[in-house]
């Protein structure tokens, strides 16, 4: 059963715009729990709304103050 991201979900991406090898790991919480220095992002964040209801292999452009990022889903936990 493929997951699709919820919130609670911990998403692992690879970022393609900026090419990094390292993945970049987020848990999806609601907007009173968010810490996106300890890799929690809001749902109604611009990342975290973007990536709700997506799956692994998904590629997803997401429009942020510095301009667009595009992130495959590379793992849902």
């Amino acid at each position: 059963i493929t997951k699709s991201v919820q919130i609670g979900s911990t998403v692992s991406l690879k970022n393609i715009t900026k090419k990094k090898d390292e993945a970049e790991i987020y848990t999806i919480v609601g907007s009173e729990e968010a810490d996106p220095f300890n890799g929690k992002i809001s749902n109604e964040s611009p990342v975290g709304s973007d990536l709700l209801d997506r799956e692994k292999g998904d590629r997803v452009k997401v429009a942020t103050p510095s301009g667009t990022v595009e992130y495959e889903i590379v793992k849902v936990d």
